[in-house]
């Protein structure tokens, strides 16, 4: 949906005029809550999380730093169940961390202690 097959870059300026009324995005890749601080420049889209909130998104969940793939996809899989199951983002999250960590599955939990909610999590 993303991708314009220009540089494969997904940037705030591609995401922005996008329709995504109402979702949850959640961004899966190294430090994409991240954004360069550009003067001047607009204060949303600036950031990947910022651009899918001003195209609509109800809420966006994005990584702070980078990822270790297996255990991130772990500790994805119960963010996902939980949202399946109807819970609101920030609750989905929390559910998940309470269960990894329940698990002592130190590394996982730390992958969802390294993401951020952005818009309405609730």
């Amino acid at each position: 949906v993303f991708h314009d097959g220009a540089d494969g870059a997904l940037w705030g300026e591609r995401v922005v005029n996008l329709d995504l009324d109402g979702l949850v995005a959640i961004l899966g890749s190294c430090g994409a809550g991240n954004a360069p601080f550009r003067r001047g420049g607009e204060p949303l889209a600036a950031s990947l999380a910022g651009a899918m909130l001003e195209a609509g998104a109800r809420c966006v969940m994005v990584p702070m730093s980078d990822l270790r793939l297996g255990h991130h996809i772990t500790a994805m899989s119960h963010v996902h169940a939980a949202l399946a199951d109807g819970q609101a983002p920030a609750d989905a999250l929390l559910t998940a961390r309470k269960k990894l960590a329940a698990a002592s599955d130190a590394t996982a939990t730390l992958e969802l202690l390294l993401m951020q909610l952005h818009g309405r999590g609730f």
